[in-house]
């Protein structure tokens, strides 16, 4: 929204062809997100369904589905972290040249954003929990304080920048 409007307004003419290429990115990470929701919905679902089949004692593998199913639910979220982090990254770019009558929205993106990674990480390390690869979730819990560290820097930067502007 903040790159359409900056667009609008002549006194930014010079900044159209970089807001347009970062307008159209982040309408992709935007789709990429609306995904992963879906796909969070659906790996939970999978997830419980796992779940009643271990108690009922269902199926040969009831176990490994299990394994499956909590690793499907943690890698979304992984996805999901990674595309917030791609927002965040674009954001410090939109608080530089966005249009100052639209700040209030740039921040309030930029907060989502890192909303966005946090949430993810609750849910990463909600299924970490039931894991049962040590290797894997030692692996992810690294990336997963990797990735908070850099949200919050990312989000530092880019609210320095949008208050400078």
């Amino acid at each position: 929204m903040v790159c359409g409007l900056t667009r609008k307004k002549k006194s930014y003419e010079a900044d159209w062809p970089e807001l347009e290429k970062i307008e159209r990115e982040l309408a992709g990470v935007r789709d990429t997100l609306l995904a992963l929701a879906s796909k969070d919905a659906d790996s939970y679902d999978k997830v419980l369904e796992a779940i009643r089949s271990r108690k009922t004692g269902a199926g040969t593998h009831s176990a490994e589905a299990y394994d499956a199913a909590v690793r499907e639910a943690t890698e979304i979220p992984r996805k999901t972290a990674t595309a917030s982090i791609r927002v965040l990254e674009l954001a410090v770019k939109v608080a530089a040249f966005g249009s100052r009558s639209a700040a209030s929205d740039t921040g309030v993106g930029i907060r989502l954003a890192e909303a966005g990674v946090r949430g993810a990480a609750l849910n990463i390390l909600i299924n970490l929990k039931d894991s049962t690869d040590p290797s894997y979730v030692r692996t992810v819990g690294e990336e997963l304080m990797s990735r908070g560290e850099r949200a919050s820097a990312l989000m530092k930067e880019a609210l320095a920048v949008l208050e400078r502007a």
